[in-house]
Formats: structure tokens, sequence, C-alpha cells
């Protein structure tokens, strides 16, 4: 089963790096912490520099003892 105050802590310290690391994580809808969804900048130096890359994430179950599934929903050439 989903520790999902483990989840809530977790979406908590992505927050206080939004500005530094540009990664950002939020619950797809207000329902569930299973499924959530990420951005991440591009790579600078790349030439993904200035994109955001959207990820689907879902957590499994045996959250935290399986690792999420993420695929990305932002098209990545």
């Amino acid at each position: 089963m989903i520790d999902f105050a483990r989840v809530q802590k977790e979406l908590q310290e992505c927050s206080k790096d939004i500005e530094k690391s540009g990664i950002k994580v939020t619950p797809k809808s207000d329902s569930s912490l299973s499924r959530l969804i990420g951005t991440i900048p591009g790579p600078v130096g790349t030439p993904y520099e200035g994109g955001i890359f959207q990820i689907d994430i879902s957590l499994p179950d045996g959250y935290p003892f399986e690792p999420p599934k993420m695929q990305f929903t932002t098209k990545v050439w």
C-alpha cells in the first residue's frame, strides 16, 4: 500500500528547490496522490535547453519499495 504521508513529504521537499532545480512535481488530480505530473527543464548547453518537459508519474501500490513508473508526455526527439 502506498505511504501517502511519505508522498506528501516528498512533494513538499521537491517544492523547496523549484527555483534552483526547475523541477516541479504536482498531483495529477485532487483525489489521489498515486498519479503525479512532473516537469523538468532541458539541460543547459544541449539542444533541449529552454525546453520544459512533462512526465506522467504513476506510483505503484508497493511504493516506496517499488519504483514509480514514469513516461515523458512531451515529445522528445
